[in-house]
């Protein structure tokens, strides 16, 4: 539960498929509530936008909606817990809404940019050409952390966004290590592994939940 103690908050964004009260959702987060390392400083929740069926997932009108709608929740949870730093973990279609939300807000003049500590992506839809020079004011984002395997056939064969969860984000696609830093401080990290799209959510080795919260707790003053 997000409290005043709370200085970090770690949000967990979905795919499609996925049922509120189940799948990792609940599964990161009781690992989450067990782990001793996590302090009361420490938070999370998750962000459910509902259950998509794939097909659905790709019409236009549908996206937007569901990026609307985290943006709206992002933005709330800022304000409602200003002294607090926002961390995302992202899976599969969450991982596009999350970066679609985060920088559209920057366009809004009204109101304030969404500002993210940590972002994983797992299984990530965002272009992998993505420079972020460009679609992120600076500071906006303090470090993305992308997991990606080229045996993620649902991201490479999925017809309509990025495919940072298969390549990675990289300049090419034969290259195989990230090639800039778009902003001062902006650390931009691929992780490769041999998994298919909802493998990294088995329980067998490697557990990704103690590889996800060791990232998150790296560097973090509380």
């Amino acid at each position: 539960m997000i409290n005043k103690e709370t200085k970090n908050i770690v949000i967990l964004i979905h795919g499609v498929n996925t049922r509120k009260n189940g799948g990792w959702l609940a599964k990161f987060k009781k690992y989450f509530d067990d782990d001793p390392g996590f302090d009361s400083s420490w938070s999370a929740d998750h962000i459910y936008y509902g259950y998509i069926f794939f097909l659905f997932s790709i019409i236009p009108f549908v996206w937007e909606s569901k990026i609307k709608e985290v943006q709206r929740r992002l933005r709330g949870i800022q304000n409602n817990h200003p002294n607090a730093k926002i961390h995302i973990v992202a899976h599969s279609y969450g991982t596009m809404l999350t970066h679609e939300a985060i920088r559209r807000s920057d366009k809004d003049t009204n109101k304030k940019p969404i500002k993210i500590g940590k972002l994983i992506t797992i299984g990530g839809i965002i272009n992998e050409f993505e420079t972020f020079n460009d679609t992120l004011q600076e500071d906006q984002i303090e470090s993305i952390h992308n997991f990606a395997s080229y045996k993620d056939w649902v991201v490479k064969y999925q017809p309509i966004f990025g495919r940072s969860g298969f390549y990675g984000f990289v300049k090419s696609r034969k290259d195989k290590n990230h090639y800039f830093i778009p902003h001062k401080g902006l650390e931009i990290k691929n992780y490769r592994f041999n998994l298919k799209h909802s493998e990294y959510f088995n329980d067998s080795p490697p557990n990704f939940y103690i590889i996800w919260s060791s990232l998150l707790r790296m560097d973090i003053k509380t």
